[in-house]
């Protein structure tokens, strides 16, 4: 009797070996030429030079931005004063600092400034305001600054504002109408 080996003699293993191979590489491929062709990501801005604030003289020109593109992405504003025009106030943050939510759902943090604050200018939720300012990177230092002048009252304010990477500190505020309910 003669004995057979129990397996494959064919050559289509190999040629399985060969097309996954290929397959890896030609996605390797892909994946490169998509890396090297494909666009960068951009923030948009909106410029309005001209904007007054009603009954209380001019706005300092800023470069106007929407609440989108900077709570995208607000690393890339840092250092730039803006205007963001017609924001509500989603929630308070002690009594001198506010959040503002986007469309999409992204929060991002306004403090008012200490001309503000002296001024006693105060927000409410649901309100609708127009600010001014520069916007400066959050860190360790500015929180701990902020608990030390009492804008962050207790240890859950400060883990709240660190969510913040960056915020705007309010230099000029133009209080509007409350927000529709």
């Amino acid at each position: 009797m003669t004995e057979r080996p129990i397996g494959r003699n064919s050559s289509t293993g190999k040629l399985g070996l060969l097309w996954m191979v290929l397959a890896v590489v030609a996605m390797g491929g892909f994946m490169a030429w998509l890396a090297v062709n494909s666009p960068e990501p951009q923030a948009v801005a909106v410029v309005d030079e001209g904007m007054k604030a009603a009954g209380s003289g001019e706005f300092t020109p800023g470069q106007q931005v929407a609440l989108d593109d900077i709570a995208a992405g607000p690393e890339a504003f840092v250092g730039r004063e803006i205007t963001l025009a017609d924001v509500s106030v989603s929630s308070l943050l002690g009594e001198t600092a506010f959040w503002v939510v986007s469309s999409k759902n992204i929060p991002f943090l306004i403090k008012l400034g200490d001309t503000l604050v002296a001024e006693g200018i105060k927000v409410r939720d649901g309100q609708v305001v127009t600010v001014v300012g520069p916007v400066r990177a959050m860190s360790a230092a500015v929180l701990d600054e902020w608990q030390r002048t009492g804008v962050l009252r207790s240890e859950s304010d400060r883990q709240v504002a660190e969510y913040a990477t960056a915020y705007l500190e309010a230099t000029e505020l133009k209080a509007g109408r409350a927000a529709k309910e």
